[in-house]
């Protein structure tokens, strides 16, 4: 009894974070660590930290990448599966209610600033997410290394509009180099 009883709550969880999933993965950063990190203690934050660099590298969405992941960890292959579905689930009954009442929806001027007042809202939480991911760095070192990756990321990406694909190669190589070479040898950093 007592494994289904976690089946439902982690099922629930995910659910529960899978109704606010609007702006994407990266929206629900800030949402992921207060939840299992804060809240429910499953992970600690450098677990947290490593399961968004995953779930970021790998295809897919962040969300369902990340819910697979903490499912995982949390009961095995079986939650991860519960984890996974309970964060798509509520997407696949609102676009199963939207697609049913399309006609309808799309022409709703409450809808369309609706979308625009959760856009703003979604900036807001990413920032917030960047914020509680820094708090993990312990390395002044590597926090250093990762404002300036970050500034140069958003350069590449926003002034030569650099393929997502690449940032995410160069940033793997830059930080690998970077860590091996230089943060990890304690006399280079003091």
């Amino acid at each position: 009894m007592s494994k289904i009883r976690n089946y439902l709550n982690l099922y629930l969880s995910f659910f529960k974070i899978g109704l606010i999933t609007f702006g994407g993965g990266l929206a629900l950063v800030s949402v992921f660590f207060d939840e299992f990190v804060e809240r429910k203690k499953w992970l600690k934050e450098n677990e947290f930290t490593d399961i968004v660099a995953i779930s970021e590298s790998t295809p897919g969405p962040i969300a369902i990448n990340a819910a697979t992941f903490i499912g995982t960890k949390q009961e095995g292959i079986l939650g991860g599966i519960i984890a996974t579905l309970g964060v798509i689930t509520p997407s696949i009954i609102i676009i199963t209610l939207i697609s049913i009442f399309y006609d309808k929806f799309i022409t709703l001027t409450i809808i369309s600033k609706a979308f625009k007042g959760i856009s703003g809202a979604v900036v807001v939480l990413i920032g917030s997410a960047l914020f509680k991911l820094s708090k993990t760095i312990k390395d002044s070192g590597l926090l250093i290394v990762n404002i300036i990756l970050m500034i140069l990321t958003i350069v590449l990406r926003i002034f030569f509009s650099l393929n997502t694909i690449f940032i995410i190669i160069g940033g793997g190589i830059i930080g690998y180099i970077l860590y091996s070479y230089i943060l990890s040898n304690k006399e280079v950093i003091k």
